[in-house]
């Protein structure tokens, strides 16, 4: 496949020359090379995702802990509504759409060329590691995962309903790692020149 457009010499000749074919090979610029090198990058990022990941759960784990000991049976259902509690979740949420784009500028500012194409690597990888780990609800016995005393189907309902949201934000999680791809390319460039 070729993509070729045609483009006119700036300087003039006599007689009128045809115009220049400047081709671009498809095959060229979707090519992925996992050397060594660019296999680090991906590691590196999907570390970076993991760490942030981490880092966003123990904080969504303080504030909840310290909301529910502060709650009483009166006003529980108000608990969650207060104004700080409403900021860190919102912040929080930032910081988790967030992830993928710095884990996908990782690997862009690493891999240095076609980071869109290795940022999207990463997020396909990261959604498979993700999904596999969710697709382990089916096979391990379900009292080990959710407790002793669930409700019949529930545990299946419930990683079902897992394996759909994980199904429904891939192309987000992979778009957004194909973007912080994009950007730590340009940024290395950018730095670079």
């Amino acid at each position: 496949w070729k993509v070729c457009i045609a483009v006119r010499l700036s300087r003039v000749r006599i007689p009128p020359s045809p115009p220049e074919w400047d081709c671009w090979n498809i095959n060229d610029m979707t090519k992925i090379d996992l050397s060594r090198k660019k296999l680090l990058a991906i590691f590196l990022g999907f570390l970076v995702i993991l760490v942030l990941g981490i880092i966003t759960s123990a904080i969504s784990f303080l504030i909840t802990s310290q909301v529910m000991r502060n709650v009483s049976p009166q006003n529980f259902e108000t608990a969650f509504s207060q104004q700080p509690v409403i900021t860190f979740s919102w912040v929080l949420r930032i910081l988790s759409f967030a992830s993928p784009i710095l884990g996908g500028v990782v690997v862009g500012l690493l891999v240095k060329e076609k980071g869109w194409l290795y940022g999207g690597l990463l997020g396909v990888s990261l959604k498979l590691v993700s999904l596999g780990i969710v697709l382990l609800t089916f096979l391990l016995p379900t009292s080990l995962i959710y407790g002793q005393n669930l409700p019949v189907g529930f545990g299946q309902d419930l990683a079902q309903k897992n394996i759909l949201s994980h199904l429904i934000n891939a192309p987000l999680v992979i778009g957004f790692t194909a973007l912080g791809g994009w950007l730590g390319e340009k940024l290395y460039k950018k730095r670079k020149s």
